[in-house]
């Protein structure tokens, strides 16, 4: 943040100049956009949270290896207990299956079922169509490039998102 300050003012400003301001709230409304919208679709479409298909997805990702709940919880940015009950609403329905962590018998692994990598895989679609309506099709292949080259600069950014970033 910059902090403002002019020679009217006894003080420096601790609010966000103009820019910035519009920086953070354009930032902040896109998001919001997308996450809504992905939201509506994947469960209208297949009864699916946005935070289901984020831990499908990172299950999918995670290739051979079974991720434990843990290491699901940190990347969907829930709770240890939030990524529990979530874990046991997919598995009632039959999308994923719990294992037993071979290298430590206190935890457990998360697997796709067949028809949990089959739904994952309607699901992408839709994820990448509305992501495109609500964002990518407004900007140029470059502003997409630029928008990722931001990213790559901030903590948690697009070179931390692995193979997620597309």
């Amino acid at each position: 943040m910059q902090v403002n300050c002019n020679s009217q003012d006894s003080g420096c400003s601790d609010e966000l100049a103009q820019p910035e301001m519009f920086a953070i709230a354009g930032l902040i409304n896109a998001n919001a956009r997308l996450t809504k919208a992905l939201g509506q679709r994947l469960q209208e479409r297949h009864d699916l949270l946005l935070s289901e298909y984020e831990i499908l997805h990172a299950i999918s990702e995670s290739g051979e290896k079974c991720p434990r709940l843990l290491d699901l919880a940190d990347s969907a940015h829930l709770s240890i207990s939030g990524m529990s009950r979530l874990a046991v609403r997919l598995e009632e329905r039959g999308i994923v299956a719990r294992v037993p962590n071979a290298a430590d018998g206190r935890s457990s692994q998360l697997t796709l079922t067949e028809s949990g990598a089959l739904l994952l895989h309607d699901a992408r679609t839709t994820h990448r169509d509305c992501a495109h309506e609500q964002i990518l099709q407004h900007l140029t292949d470059e502003e997409i490039a630029q928008l990722v080259a931001i990213w790559e600069k901030l903590p948690g950014g697009a070179s931390d998102c692995g193979s997620q970033r597309r």
